[in-house]
């Protein structure tokens, strides 16, 4: 199966290369790639974790994870990857994405090992297209397949998340309607949510955006509590340089009206600090509160990212895979809220990048990241820092060393990471783009 489609698609794109109207079609193509390791062999394989969803872990998930030590997973083996993109458009109007990414999780793992050597595709289709109606100008724009690193409105529930699924929007001067479908967030990323519908009518300008929304969460019939709808209000006010303040409350429908008890909220700023040729510093500050009731039921945790008829060394992929490129992704998401089920959930989240040239082509980047939780009448810190020393090679194309406490997290229901004791040194080579 996995041939035909390859070769289907290598068919495709040898035909658009060839039978193109220039006139018309335009093509365009790029490429990203990424080798890392890191590696804790000469420090402490030690992590911290939050002693309720340790206890959770090991009590529902297959692997049974250990709380004192990191488990092997692809940081540690030099993984890399390497991706393929191929966009084709028509007359700017309509435009198909085709990205093919290849992997290799681990060099020490052998060079042929085929059990962690894999290929994945994904694919969206873009149209965007304006009409005339009763004399009035509309705008049509529609998406279908794979969104990744997504976000609907300000993140309330769904952000930082890859999955697929389709949108419509049609908008007027400053008012929009939209209609975005997800097609599932259970299988894979342990959400509970067989389905999820959002629809929303909307208005925005340069300074504002004001969204209300009406969403469908279907749940399937195997599931412990029935299918519900929940409403949402999103506010953005828009600041100079694409800085912003954005907020989101949401209310889940369970036969009565309460804001507190039934409801969530998300407030948060997107703001740069400074912005040179010398420095650039983006920090992103918000906080969060998900009542018990809100995120009652979206936690499965029978879902793993190893074949579960292995053990742990040298299984990296499973049923579902961990893309490798998702490393770079932020830890904050839905899931570690919902992961605290019964619980009135607060969260104190940063994040911020800093990024200064130290001579030529030498830079040091920072990322780091805060997440403090309240629950159980008490907070936990979770914190993630990433420290890379780069040369620039050419734009887009790095060469660093790095000093971390992040890695992948393959032992939980969801896309995470570990938190390591102790920083972990390692290498990368990273390509974000050819152009």
């Amino acid at each position: 199966m996995k041939k035909t489609i390859l070769s289907i698609t290598l068919f495709l794109f040898v035909q658009i290369i060839f039978a193109q109207d220039s006139t018309q079609w335009k093509l365009d193509y790029d490429f990203e790639a990424s080798a890392l390791h890191l590696n804790p062999d000469l420090t402490s394989r030690g992590i911290l974790i939050d002693p309720l969803i340790y206890n959770k872990r090991r009590s529902n998930n297959l692997f049974r994870p250990r709380r004192e030590f990191v488990s092997d997973n692809p940081n540690f083996h030099t993984a890399s990857y390497f991706g393929v993109k191929l966009k084709t458009s028509f007359r700017d109007k309509y435009t198909f994405q085709s990205n093919l990414y290849f992997e290799h999780r681990g060099a020490s793992y052998g060079s042929n090992d085929r059990d962690n050597i894999v290929w994945f595709p994904n694919f969206k289709f873009s149209a965007i297209d304006t009409f005339l109606i009763l004399k009035k100008e509309i705008i049509i724009n529609a998406q279908a397949g794979n969104f990744v690193q997504a976000q609907v409105n300000n993140g309330l529930k769904i952000y930082n998340q890859d999955y697929q699924g389709v949108n419509f929007r049609v908008s007027h001067q400053n008012v929009f309607f939209e209609y975005h479908q997800v097609g599932d967030l259970d299988n894979q990323i342990g959400l509970n949510l067989e389905e999820y519908i959002h629809l929303s009518l909307g208005f925005e300008n340069e300074k504002i955006r004001l969204i209300y929304s009406q969403n469908l969460n279907w749940t399937g019939n195997s599931f412990a509590f029935r299918d519900y709808w929940d409403s949402d209000i999103s506010f953005n006010y828009f600041l100079k340089e694409n800085n912003e303040l954005y907020f989101q409350y949401g209310h889940r429908n369970n036969g009565e009206f309460d804001l507190a008890k039934n409801g969530a909220f998300v407030l948060g700023a997107k703001y740069s600090l400074i912005n040179n040729e010398k420095i650039t510093w983006n920090i992103n500050p918000s906080l969060r509160y998900y009542s018990a009731n809100y995120n009652e039921g979206h936690y499965n945790p029978n879902f793993t990212y190893r074949d579960p008829n292995k053990g742990l060394y040298a299984n990296t992929a499973g049923r579902f895979l961990y893309p490798l490129r998702n490393y770079y992704y932020d830890f904050d998401r839905w899931a570690v809220h919902t992961e605290y089920q019964d619980e009135n959930v607060f969260s104190i989240a940063l994040k911020t990048d800093f990024d200064i040239k130290l001579w030529e082509r030498f830079h040091v980047k920072t990322n780091i990241e805060t997440l403090s939780i309240h629950r159980d009448e008490e907070f936990y810190t979770n914190y993630f820092y990433v420290v890379d020393l780069y040369y620039t090679i050419r734009k887009d194309f790095q060469l660093g060393f790095i000093i971390s406490n992040k890695t992948y997290n393959l032992d939980a229901s969801f896309p995470t990471f570990y938190m390591m004791k102790e920083p972990m040194f390692g290498v990368h080579l990273k390509l974000n783009s050819i152009k």
